[in-house]
C-alpha cells in the first residue's frame, strides 16, 4: 500500500451514510466501493428499478454510449437509481471527474471498486469480479465497460453487454420506462 495510495484511498473512502443527503447538489461523489456497497444501495433504494452500469472513461463504447443511456436515465430518475462503476486505479479519479462533469452526471454517486478488496490490480479482473458477484444470472464472458444491469426492486431483471449496439441498449432501457 503506497503512501500516495493510501492517501488517495483516505481522500476517497466514506461511509454511505451521506450518499443520499443532498442528490440535488452539483458535486460529483466518488466512494470507493465492492459489490457488497452497490448491493446494499440496491436494497435500500425504494425507486421501481435500480440500474448499474459499469464504464470506463478511456473506453470507445463507453464514450460513445454513456452520455445518450445517461440522459435517459437522468428524464426517467423518479423510476430509477443508477449507480456507475469504474474499475480505473485511484490516481485516474481526475480523468474520470472530468469525464462525468462533461456528461453532466451528478445527482448519484460513482464507485471506484476497492483494488485491495478485489485483489487485482487489473481493471478487467476487478470488473469481472464484481459483476459475478453482483449478478450471478449475467453472462460476464460478454460483459464488462458500457454494460447496464437493471434490477427490479432489488431483484435482477435484464442486463446489457458491449456486445449489443446502442440502439439495441436504448430499446431495452426505452421498454422498462414505457411500462410505467
Amino acid at each position: 500500500f503506497s503512501s500516495r495510495r493510501r492517501h488517495t484511498r483516505f481522500a476517497l473512502a466514506r461511509g454511505l451514510g451521506d450518499v443520499y443527503k443532498r442528490q440535488d447538489d452539483s458535486c460529483i461523489k466518488f466512494y470507493i466501493g465492492t459489490d457488497q456497497t452497490v448491493d446494499s444501495l440496491i436494497n435500500l433504494s425504494k425507486k421501481k428499478y435500480q440500474a448499474v452500469i459499469t464504464y470506463a472513461f478511456w473506453c470507445k463504447t463507453s464514450r460513445d454510449d454513456l452520455p445518450g443511456i445517461l440522459s435517459l436515465l437522468r428524464e426517467n430518475k423518479d423510476l430509477v437509481d443508477v449507480y456507475l462503476i469504474c474499475s480505473d486505479s485511484y490516481d485516474k479519479i481526475r480523468y474520470n471527474y472530468f469525464y462525468l462533469k462533461n456528461h453532466l452526471y451528478h445527482y448519484n454517486p460513482t464507485f471506484l471498486l476497492d483494488i485491495d478488496y478485489y485483489k487485482s490490480d487489473r481493471n478487467s479482473k476487478r470488473m469481472t469480479k464484481f459483476i459475478k458477484a453482483i449478478c450471478p444470472d449475467c453472462k460476464t464472458k460478454k460483459m464488462g465497460f458500457a454494460s447496464i444491469i437493471i434490477f427490479n426492486q432489488g431483484n435482477y431483471l435484464t442486463h446489457t453487454n458491449y456486445n449489443m449496439d446502442y440502439k439495441t441498449k436504448m430499446d431495452i432501457l426505452k421498454g422498462l420506462m414505457m411500462e410505467n
